[in-house]
């Protein structure tokens, strides 16, 4: 146990997004979890879901008879009035809205729907949680090595009296 305690603390702080990106993602199979942002003519959500994460921006606007744009008013939804949008934990799924592969690759999705004399237009980056662990694990443990050096190399300069 006398190595827990030689351990930075960087390790211990670089932990917890660990545990928690791999509490979402195996949690992701089965519920989704999203958090949701409704602007004037705009929206952007963050969707966990089949072991990814989903970062989704719509852009509302109606054609004018000119072929000008106008912008129209998308939200808030009725009875939101959180500042910082709405987060929702672990909506059951109904059956399998994707598949439940544990490392899916990377997408990128643009559509534009027209309905009546709207236009949405919808991007989507689509991010395996594999692939942000794996963005994520080599900068927190090289941070925590960093420090654990500096931190022995002062001891050392301490107890040699330089």
């Amino acid at each position: 146990m006398n190595w827990i305690r030689r351990l930075p603390p960087l390790f211990f702080i670089g932990l917890l997004p660990v545990v928690i990106l791999l509490g979402l993602w195996a949690d992701s199979i089965g519920y989704r979890t999203r958090w949701e942002r409704w602007g004037k003519d705009s929206s952007l959500q963050v969707v966990a879901i089949a072991a990814r994460v989903f970062v989704i921006r719509i852009d509302a606007r109606t054609w004018e008879p000119e072929g000008h744009e106008r912008y129209i008013y998308m939200g808030p939804h009725p009875g939101e009035t959180a500042a910082f949008g709405r987060l929702k934990f672990r909506e059951k799924m109904p059956g399998k809205m994707l598949s439940a592969d544990w490392f899916p690759a990377v997408e990128r999705n643009e559509q534009v729907i027209r309905f009546g004399g709207q236009v949405y237009e919808q991007r989507a980056q689509v991010l395996p949680f594999w692939l942000i662990l794996v963005c994520y694990l080599p900068l927190w443990l090289g941070l925590a090595w960093w420090q654990a050096r500096r931190r022995r190399k002062r001891i050392e300069a301490e107890l040699t009296g330089t």
